[in-house]
């Protein structure tokens, strides 16, 4: 990841909201520069100062695409804070284990769950073989069978009966 695009580290927001919490209270805006007024600039950042029930001008800005990105973060920047906080809890939610972080949380369930997933495979697979064995041994029963009396077809009957209990108890 480079620089813009890694992970924030929780005390690197919590620098941000700190910084968010210190600045100077909204509503902001942002005007074009008049200067008649006596800007220096093409655009200004003007706040509402609630004290005085005015607008003040805070600063002059060099365009009018900064001015707007700098008088817009007033308002975008708690936003942005309050939704990434909502997606930590949502994903601490989703896969929390123990004090972990959500990644953490989701590596540690994702080795789990492919440990789980082998024993698994490997109960499938006994049984497999335990319903292989019993259908070879279900078919020399049955060809045994028809050659014999009516009694002995019967204890061949029972012992297909009781292979079939074999397969049920496995399943």
């Amino acid at each position: 990841m480079t620089e813009n695009t890694r992970l924030l580290k929780p005390e690197e927001l919590q620098e941000i909201a700190e910084r968010e919490r210190k600045a100077t209270p909204g509503p902001w805006r942002y005007e074009n520069g008049l200067w008649e007024r006596g800007d220096r600039r093409p655009a200004v950042i003007t706040y509402f100062d609630y004290d005085n029930g005015e607008w003040f001008i805070h600063g002059d800005i060099a365009s009018e695409e900064d001015a707007e990105f700098i008088a817009t973060s007033r308002m975008d920047i708690p936003r942005l804070l309050a939704h990434i906080e909502a997606q930590q809890a949502q994903l601490s939610s989703l896969c929390p284990i123990g004090d972990l972080d959500a990644i953490t949380s989701l590596q540690t369930e994702k080795e789990h769950m492919a440990e789980h997933i082998k024993v698994q495979q490997a109960e499938i697979e006994r049984l497999k073989n335990t319903i292989a064995f019993v259908k070879y041994e279900i078919g020399n029963e049955m060809d045994f069978a028809w050659h014999r009396d009516n009694a002995e077809r019967y204890e061949a009957f029972e012992y297909i009966q009781r292979q079939f209990e074999v397969i049920e108890e496995a399943l």
